[in-house]
């Protein structure tokens, strides 16, 4: 294989698309359209039969959540469970095993399943660009842009707290993995100055951190109503002030549902804010989604 061919080359040469994450969306609907899927959830063990893999994930006691391993000259998905036994789909870290099952079956499209052991026919990574590549498109297979808007339409409602719940409770994902659809497919673009933030107390990227207070996600609409990120995910919300109101919240979470926040100056990456809304607690989880008025502060 010639080593100067990218992984991002073979992506856009072999699914098509102007870059790679268009490459990967083409291909997580050529899965989901090639096994029928027509609601939601997704039946990934669908998609596994389709690319050639035995569906029936292997749980065991193992470091990562997912693995994908080779036994008797074929692949096989590892799932971490201390028990060796399939969990309840009720049981809260379902979600999760269920995103890294889906991010071990985006692994499978870079290996020909024709060979035994399956041969890989796709350049190797640079860095954790495959694994990026892979949580991506996990992603869209658990929600399929299609699907996922026809659900949606059945709700009727534009409250995202309610849609992103009852979303991740109908396709068996994490709220995390739902606010992330819905800001990526443009749910709250608006013409108004605003910030959302969802954050929760977390040990940051692979849990290499302190348990604290940090945002999940952002999305600040302040110039031209182009969406960008605020606070980096996974990052302390300490990185403010450490009288934050959103922080301070947190530390209230289980006794005040809501914060009011009125005419609140913060400071960050040099720049002064002025914000204005409320900080909810999502009901059920350790969420907070915070629905703010943003605007440069000027005195």
């Amino acid at each position: 294989m010639n080593q100067t061919y990218s992984l991002k080359e073979w992506l856009i040469d072999t699914y098509g698309g102007s870059t790679p994450k268009e490459a990967i969306s083409i291909a997580a609907n050529d899965l989901i359209r090639n096994t029928s899927q027509n609601e939601l959830p997704v039946k990934l063990s669908e998609i596994a039969s389709l690319i050639g893999i035995n569906p029936s994930p292997i749980y065991r006691s193992q470091l990562s959540t997912g693995q994908l391993i080779e036994i008797n000259n074929e692949f096989r998905i590892s799932l971490k469970m201390k028990s060796g036994k399939p969990p309840s789909i009720y049981w809260y870290g379902y979600p999760r095993l269920r995103f890294s099952y889906a991010h071990e079956l985006f692994h499978c499209i870079f290996y020909d399943f024709s060979f035994s052991p399956p041969k890989r026919i796709a350049p190797k990574s640079k860095g954790n660009e495959e694994e990026e590549y892979c949580n991506y498109g996990a992603a869209l297979l658990l929600l399929p842009y299609k699907l996922t808007q026809k659900y949606i339409s059945t709700l009727k409602t534009n409250d995202i707290i309610i849609i992103a719940t009852k979303l991740a409770k109908k396709s068996h994902t994490s709220l995390h993995t739902s606010f992330l659809h819905l800001l990526n497919s443009d749910f709250l673009t608006c013409n108004k100055r605003k910030l959302y933030i969802l954050s929760s107390r977390h040990s940051g990227y692979r849990n290499r951190g302190n348990i604290k207070p940090r945002c999940i996600l952002s999305a600040q609409y302040l110039n031209n109503d182009k969406r960008k990120i605020f606070l980096p995910t996974y990052k302390g919300l300490e990185t403010i002030a450490a009288s934050w109101s959103l922080l301070d919240h947190h530390n209230k979470i289980k006794s005040i549902p809501e914060y009011i926040v009125k005419n609140e100056i913060i400071e960050y990456n040099k720049n002064k804010y002025i914000l204005n809304g409320l900080h909810k607690r999502i009901n059920g989880s350790g969420y907070i989604w915070s629905d703010l008025y943003i605007d440069h502060y000027v005195k």
